[in-house]
């Protein structure tokens, strides 16, 4: 009887030890160091707590932030911002930020956080699986764009995506229509052109539609009017013509107007300054003339210059003056001798010889 009390005594202090043993493995968890170890001493600050407790601290089972982190702070876009980097609002389609200190109601998110949201780019892609790669043509227009061309707003409109307006062509018929078939007449015209005629731009001109213009006739008349009757007098001319004379042009001019033009004088000091000043010497004469002298009409050698030079030229130096084919240019075969003497100048038949 006493060796079985014995056993049961030492039974159950070995299951109370066993108890006590199960009870100490269940609270010997993980520790918070080696949770920071794990996962990073910022987990508690992007969790939403301020602190991190003592690395020895143990859990029971896994740890948590819960029970390794302390001081909860509240959620705001700055904790948001330093968990998921200063670009979370461009990478999803916002422009900008909002404040840091901005309170989220838990955990932020990219609504709470970021604001602006991008338009959304559409493309002629879009445009043309839409309404087709015939659309422009079917709008005058030559040519498509290129598919990934972006466009300003949500919807793209066809002259992002098309391109190359075709010119919308009217005719003479819709000018007439327009207008009335007298309006060539009207304008000084003669005839009106074929009402098929194509015009270059989206309204027809009335010289693409009408043609032969008439002259637009002016008397001297209009001419006396618009600079007097002494225009003709003031300008050298003795007479004026009939008011009711038509000029050619819009507008006359002085001699389809006025007539008689009287002689004009020219002075010598005039001619040497139109012919230069050796036109005497050149002219066989030794010295100018007065300037100041008034000639008839246009001046000439023989009124300004003076003291005639006597001077034979030889066949030689007409050859170097005129060029050593003077003669077969003129129809001669031959020159004669060079020393040959001529009365003044000389000339072809003086110095050449044979004709051909």
């Amino acid at each position: 009887m006493m060796n079985l009390n014995l056993f049961t005594t030492v039974a159950a202090c070995i299951l109370m030890l066993s108890l006590q043993l199960q009870s100490a493995s269940a609270q010997g968890g993980q520790t918070c160091l080696a949770y920071f170890n794990q996962n990073g001493r910022s987990i508690c600050l992007k969790n939403g707590y301020e602190n991190t407790r003592n690395g020895k601290t143990q859990c029971q089972g896994k740890c948590s932030p819960a029970a390794c982190c302390r001081t909860p702070i509240d959620f705001t876009c700055k904790i948001f911002f330093f968990n998921n980097g200063r670009n979370i609002c461009k990478n999803n389609g916002y422009q900008r930020q909002r404040a840091p200190a901005t309170a989220c109601k838990t955990q932020c998110t990219v609504v709470e956080c970021c604001r602006d949201p991008t338009p959304a780019k559409t493309t002629c892609a879009d445009y043309f699986d839409i309404n087709g790669k015939k659309i422009c043509d079917k709008n005058g227009y030559e040519n498509r764009r290129n598919s990934e061309t972006v466009c300003a707003g949500k919807n793209c409109k066809i002259d992002e995506c098309c391109k190359n307006k075709k010119p919308e062509k009217t005719t003479c018929a819709d000018y007439f229509d327009a207008n009335g078939k007298q309006i060539c007449e009207k304008n000084g015209y003669e005839n009106r052109r074929n009402s098929s005629t194509e015009c270059a731009g989206k309204n027809c001109k009335i010289d693409e539609c009408c043609k032969n213009k008439k002259p637009e006739k002016t008397t001297c008349a209009d001419y006396f009017d618009a600079n007097g009757k002494q225009i003709c007098d003031k300008n050298g001319y003795e007479n004026r013509r009939n008011s009711s004379t038509e000029c050619a042009g819009k507008k006359c001019k002085i001699d389809e107007c006025c007539k008689n033009k009287k002689p004009v004088n020219e002075l010598c000091i005039e001619f040497y300054d139109r012919k230069g000043r050796s036109v005497c010497t050149d002219n066989g004469y030794a010295n100018r003339g007065s300037g100041k002298k008034e000639c008839d009409g246009k001046c000439d050698v023989k009124q300004c210059c003076k003291n005639p030079i006597k001077q034979d030229e030889t066949c030689s130096e007409f050859f170097d003056r005129k060029g050593e084919n003077v003669c077969k240019k003129n129809g001669y075969a031959d020159q004669r001798r060079g020393k040959r003497e001529c009365k003044e100048k000389c000339n072809v038949k003086q110095c050449c010889k044979n004709p051909i």
